[in-house]
């Protein structure tokens, strides 16, 4: 599909009359990647640097084109560094210096290939691009460290409950709003107590130095228990505590309601889960994998 994009640029600037939109619109888009990144100093800076309207101008004209997008790429590459870690900066600038310089070679050649120009362009596009995306998936991954401490904390429950509240509306309107959570909670109730008393009955059964956690018959249904080396659960020592069940009535609905969803033999789609569960549902995907891979 990328290829198939590129293609179409390459020939829509080759001929007698060469269409640049194409051309412009990437251009465009190397801009307000900058500017979006770029610290509001230095926004103006780069609205004039890039300028599409001269580009147009020039390109149109045939006069100085390949000179102005040239000054054009070599300003991005080198706000590219500004806005890149320090650490990377003297490794990127010897790897623009090098695509200028073949740049370069190949506008020289323009007399002797007319596509040389158009070979030049798309290649200092795609590198200046893939450049770009590089450095938004690194700011993000940044962004997302510097916020890890405030979603572990009440901040992430309050954005989930924000969140929440603005797809599905009010507490009050939930009868019609949240009815795949409903019918889900429905269908829990109906085999909580007998879920809840065989699981109480084999905690009483079961000697008290035995490390072997009891599974109740969600999980047993029609799978095995993992060997001793796939254990996952916390043996003495571990620091991990997880929550026991408190045997409260939310509390044993929502657990067992749980287990029945990850236990379904199909895999887990966001469409079938209940609305409670909609805006997280690729964790319950990755245990239903987990449960999944259980040895018979």
């Amino acid at each position: 599909m990328e290829k198939a994009f590129w293609d179409v640029v390459v020939d829509s600037m080759k001929g007698d009359t060469p269409d640049y939109s194409y051309l412009v619109n990437l251009v465009n888009e190397v801009r307000d990647a900058l500017h979006q990144m770029a610290s509001k100093g230095w926004k103006e800076e780069i609205t004039n640097n890039i300028n599409l309207e001269i580009l147009s101008q020039v390109l149109e004209s045939s006069t100085q084109g390949t000179q102005y997008l040239g000054q054009i790429l070599q300003y991005s590459l080198g706000m590219l560094r500004k806005l890149s870690s320090p650490a990377k900066e003297e490794e990127m600038k010897i790897s623009h210096d090098k695509l200028l310089n073949e740049l370069i070679g190949h506008s020289d050649s323009h007399d002797r290939d007319p596509n040389a120009f158009v070979i030049a362009v798309i290649k200092g596009l795609r590198f200046t691009m893939e450049e770009l995306k590089a450095l938004q998936s690194e700011v993000s991954r940044a962004r997302i460290q510097l916020l890890k401490p405030i979603i572990k904390g009440s901040g992430g429950v309050e954005y989930l409950q924000k969140a929440f509240a603005d797809r599905y509306g009010s507490r009050s309107n939930a009868l019609v709003s949240l009815t795949s959570t409903i019918q889900w909670i429905s269908t829990s109730k109906d085999m909580v107590e007998e879920e809840w008393n065989e699981y109480v009955s084999s905690l009483q059964i079961l000697p008290a130095s035995d490390n072997v956690q009891p599974l109740v018959t969600t999980l047993r249904a029609g799978r095995g228990t993992p060997d001793q080396q796939q254990s996952t659960v916390p043996v003495a020592g571990s620091t991990e505590i997880l929550p026991e069940c408190s045997g409260e009535t939310i509390d044993r609905l929502v657990r067992i309601g749980l287990l029945q969803l990850i236990s379904r033999m199909e895999g887990m789609e966001r469409k079938s889960v209940p609305e409670t569960f909609k805006l997280n549902w690729l964790r319950l995907r990755g245990v239903q994998t987990c449960l999944s891979s259980v040895k018979y």
